[in-house]
């Protein structure tokens, strides 16, 4: 499968740290994943991890899980 991924907004503030925020709203089976890939595509272009923020915008309960937990291989 051949994706086409970018965050939705990445923001740099003045102290160099970078926000990157997804607008999301609807239910999306590996959210967190893909959030994980554009982590990981974020510190590879800009050499700094992002702070990452989901602004729900549906409707209906969120439905997505609180994140990824795969102790002790991801950290």
């Amino acid at each position: 499968m051949v994706e086409n991924l970018h965050p939705d907004l990445l923001f740099e503030l003045d102290n160099g740290n970078l926000i990157h925020a997804e607008l999301h709203g609807y239910w999306m089976d590996g959210f967190a994943c893909r959030n994980l890939i554009y982590f990981g595509l974020v510190l590879r272009d800009y050499k700094r991890p992002p702070q990452q923020i989901v602004f729900w915008v549906g409707q209906r309960s969120v439905g997505i899980t609180d994140g990824l937990h795969y102790d002790p291989s991801l950290h």
